[in-house]
């Protein structure tokens, strides 16, 4: 029995040394949430200025939509250039995700 429990520990050590997959594995969700924000901003970003335009902010959207859509463009282009850069773009995101934790 001894031995038995010997080699399940010792086989637990070796997987652990040769798999450390809990550490890895938090490091790709990071970049694909990074890699899905910047992707958002270029895809918005119609004219590739590197910059959002409030008329690329809002699309297609008419009606109350489009009023809200301007609204939240105030909102979020903080240094009031009219446009809206990568990093208002992502302090946005920042600012939604952490009005959801306090809504919760």
């Amino acid at each position: 029995m001894r031995i038995f429990v010997v080699n399940v520990l010792l086989a637990m050590f070796v997987i652990a040394a040769v798999c450390p997959t809990a550490a890895v594995a938090k490091e790709p969700t990071k970049r694909k949430t990074k890699n899905t924000v910047e992707s958002k901003f270029k895809t918005l970003d119609t004219d590739s200025s590197g910059d959002i335009s409030l008329d690329e902010f809002c699309g297609k959207k008419k009606g109350s939509a489009r009023t809200r859509a301007e609204k939240l463009f105030g909102r979020y282009d903080t240094d009031q250039s009219e446009s809206l850069s990568l990093d208002e773009f992502k302090a946005k995101g920042k600012k939604s995700k952490a009005k959801k934790k306090s809504d919760d």
